[in-house]
């Protein structure tokens, strides 16, 4: 009877698979199960143990194939060491930290009191509603910062720099993400703040949004850093396309492990890395740091990318 069971329970973890294998991730109900897949594939490795003890090989080959897809679509989270190159060992870098204040929280300040320890040279803040605009402006971060810009009308997404801006603009998606340009060692550097649409809203919207920032990030000469708040996993493919055309996520590549960044404010804490600093161009990522975003219900991200 549990064999039987078992080899019933494959059907749903097949249908899972084949959601993601032939790209049927585009409506809200699969794009929310595409996101929880390291999860929902997990019971494959009991039903692997089952077949094994009952040597029914229809079992055992059925869930082996669903745990190696399993282990090839999570093992990049797998921690690791990386050694730097000699060109980013001796290069000027670049820090930059992305936070999301998050709209409900009555005491941003303890956001902006992380980012003054923390000291990065670029601050991404996310979800700056008028009340953490209000919070922002009295706060010592305001004045260690010189440089801000968001977008006059949607000014969601705010950026903080110690250094000059170069140059100023923003990218019209569903929201206006600022970017800005600044100078690291002689080299221009380019820095967009991200929070796209939430997929649970609006799907197309959230598609939209992120093959736009593709797009764009293509368009893009020299060094490019994109930071913030994605709605996204490496589980979906429409994220997955910013990493095909040369970009790296900086998580990824300094082997930070499983790294969740939401809901933080859950009783398990986080379980999914929906928020990312991608790098594109002659730069290396060096460094990568998850930090506490005490009142959020994300966790920032921080990384040292050496300009190269």
């Amino acid at each position: 009877m549990l064999v039987r069971l078992a080899e019933l329970a494959l059907l749903p973890l097949a249908l899972l698979v084949s959601i993601r294998i032939f790209h049927l991730d585009s409506t809200q109900p699969t794009v929310m199960l595409v996101t929880f897949l390291p999860w929902l594939l997990v019971p494959a490795w009991l039903l692997l143990g089952i077949g094994i003890g009952a040597r029914r090989r229809r079992l055992v080959v059925g869930a082996l194939v669903i745990v190696i897809v399993h282990v090839s679509w999570t093992a990049a989270e797998i921690p690791w060491n990386r050694s730097l190159s000699a060109a980013a060992a001796e290069a000027p870098t670049l820090d930059v930290m992305s936070a999301n204040v998050f709209r409900q929280n009555p005491h941003p300040e303890d956001i902006f009191d992380e980012v003054v320890a923390a000291q990065p040279d670029v601050v991404i803040l996310v979800e700056m509603e008028e009340f953490a605009r209000a919070r922002l402006r009295v706060h010592p971060l305001s004045a260690q910062y010189r440089y801000t810009w968001s977008p006059p009308r949607q000014p969601d997404v705010i950026m903080l720099s110690r250094l000059p801006f170069v140059e100023t603009g923003q990218l019209k998606l569903t929201r206006e993400l600022p970017w800005v340009r600044v100078d690291v060692g002689g080299v221009a550097v380019t820095v967009l703040g991200v929070h796209t649409v939430n997929a649970t809203k609006s799907t197309t919207r959230w598609e939209r949004d992120l093959a736009a920032i593709d797009d764009w990030s293509e368009s893009v000469s020299g060094p490019l850093v994109m930071a913030g708040d994605f709605n996204a996993t490496t589980q979906h493919r429409q994220f997955r396309a910013l990493l095909d055309n040369g970009t790296e996520d900086a998580h990824l590549e300094q082997g930070a492990g499983w790294g969740a960044t939401w809901p933080a404010r859950s009783l398990v804490g986080p379980f999914l890395r929906i928020d990312h600093i991608l790098v594109r161009g002659d730069a290396e990522t060096v460094r990568f740091w998850r930090g506490i975003g005490k009142g959020s219900d994300h966790r920032p991200v921080r990384a040292s990318i050496a300009i190269l």
